[in-house]
């Protein structure tokens, strides 16, 4: 049941409040470093709650950076925090590696299959992007970190790591920890081991550790890469047509619309795609094509430590008819 809570909310836990003041409490930084900036990065910044209150600790003269594949989150992120884009972190395009001096994870707490966890694929996918001596924010169950392995990943790659219980009355919902760490120049086996759970307590460790945010030039690049899934497609059919039947009981609008502004070739492939404008289109020289939306799954391998994951995702295009010349093509 707890699994699939998880899946309908799609893993959202926001941060609990007095455990999110504590956090902001060990991360300290400027705001005047010339041209130079705190970039803060949420690779599943939710409704930009948590990555706003952590900015503005920092001070406004940084910048906040957030991705969130809910689109109705996504919007609500968008107003609070310097740049959103609505997608995976897994298919926008971030440019270049190491811009940024703070990776805020709180990833969706379920399995990958495979005996991968999505908490550890997020982390893994996102850590490239953290600079030299950047500062990681990794909120997890704590069950996340009583297997060896994922312990020994994260010390790979981070030093000065220190893990804490969130704060003790937030803790009986989802029995969480914070990670702090401090990313290593180059990935190596050396250096203390992360202890295993159980940790203490946020709210009742006498002196918390401070961590220093370093500054950089930030991204030259970050782009969303959103994926129309066949389910989308026949929802956004449904609700159309039931708009536009209820658009018509009234007697007074006519039938035949005619939009305001000239449709962009990306509101006609979207029309197509969703059933719209399928059927007979007629050609400046008396004949007809005929024409079909349609979408293909695909799938996609990358590697990561050694290990092959796939991927899958749909691409969207027309399919053409053309009897007269006898052949057929698509668009995509």
């Amino acid at each position: 049941m707890a699994r699939l809570a998880s899946q309908q909310k799609m893993g959202f836990y926001p941060t609990p409040e007095k455990t999110l003041e504590a956090i902001k409490g060990c991360l300290y930084g400027k705001d005047n470093y010339g041209k130079k900036r705190i970039h803060l990065l949420d690779p599943c910044c939710g409704e930009g709650r948590a990555l706003l209150e952590v900015f503005l600790h920092m001070g406004r003269g940084n910048k906040s950076w957030g991705v969130e594949l809910d689109v109705e989150r996504a919007a609500q992120a968008s107003q609070d925090l310097s740049e959103t884009v609505q997608g995976s972190i897994f298919n926008v395009k971030i440019e270049p590696e190491g811009a940024f001096g703070l990776l805020w994870l709180n990833p969706p707490y379920d399995s990958a299959g495979n005996g991968e966890r999505e908490e550890m694929l997020f982390l893994k996918h996102s850590v490239k992007w953290l600079c030299r001596d950047g500062i990681l924010v990794f909120i997890v169950p704590e069950h996340i970190l009583e297997n060896e392995k994922h312990r020994i990943w994260i010390a790979s790659y981070f030093k000065d790591c220190t893990v804490f219980r969130i704060v003790q009355d937030e803790f009986s919902v989802f029995k969480q920890v914070v990670l702090f760490g401090s990313k290593k120049a180059t990935r190596s086996d050396s250096g203390d081991p992360i202890p295993a759970p159980p940790y203490p307590y946020m709210d009742e460790v006498q002196e918390m550790p401070c961590y220093r945010v370093p500054v950089t030039d930030g991204p030259s690049l970050f782009e969303g890469d959103v994926i129309i899934t066949d389910e989308e497609i026949k929802g956004l059919r449904e609700e159309v047509k039931g708009r536009i039947k209820a658009f018509f009981k009234d007697r007074r609008v006519s039938k035949t619309l005619s939009p305001m502004f000239p449709l962009r070739k990306g509101h006609l492939v979207s029309l197509i795609t969703a059933g719209f404008l399928n059927g007979r289109v007629l050609k400046p020289d008396g004949g007809f094509i005929l024409m079909k939306g349609y979408s293909e799954r695909q799938e996609s391998i990358r590697v990561e430590d050694d290990r092959e994951i796939t991927t899958s995702t749909y691409r969207v295009g027309i399919r053409v008819i053309d009897p007269d010349a006898g052949r057929w093509y698509d668009i995509n």
